[in-house]
């Protein structure tokens, strides 16, 4: 496992009311040298909750790495990290609730796990990062 962490800042403008917005990342890899590659994508979201955009947005970061690492995914809200910390719970239910209803995007939150399992992942929602102004105002722009 590369001992060298990759950053992944994240930031939307979809309200929990909307399902209707932008969404966008920055992938830092941590080198040796001062020179820090990234890579940046904003995706116009349609017909997906806030919670989904974020699931989505953080597949299409995971793509891009192709070697396990030491992955630190930095989400401007709680729900992933909340997701995060109920996986085993979810798992050993059969991914469903206390009533016994599939929790609300169980297939979403399988595939994000199984592409997150080859790495060493640590959640640190809402930080302040040098991206963050240039990610808010990206997803604030309109279509």
């Amino acid at each position: 496992m590369n001992e060298k962490p990759v950053y992944i800042y994240m930031e939307s403008n979809i309200s929990p009311f909307e399902k209707t917005g932008k969404a966008g990342f920055v992938m830092e890899y941590v080198t040796d040298s001062k020179l820090r590659p990234t890579l940046s994508k904003i995706l116009d979201i349609h017909n997906m909750t806030a919670q989904q955009a974020d699931i989505y947005m953080l597949t299409v970061a995971l793509s891009h790495i192709v070697k396990p690492c030491k992955l630190i995914i930095c989400p401007d809200k709680w729900w992933l990290e909340k997701g995060f910390s109920q996986r085993k719970d979810w798992e050993a239910a059969g991914y469903a609730d206390d009533k016994g209803n599939e929790i609300k995007d169980a297939l979403a939150w399988q595939m994000l796990f199984a592409l997150l399992d080859k790495h060493e992942v640590t959640i640190l929602p809402d930080q302040n990062h040098e991206y963050r102004s240039w990610l808010k105002n990206e997803v604030k722009k309109t279509a």
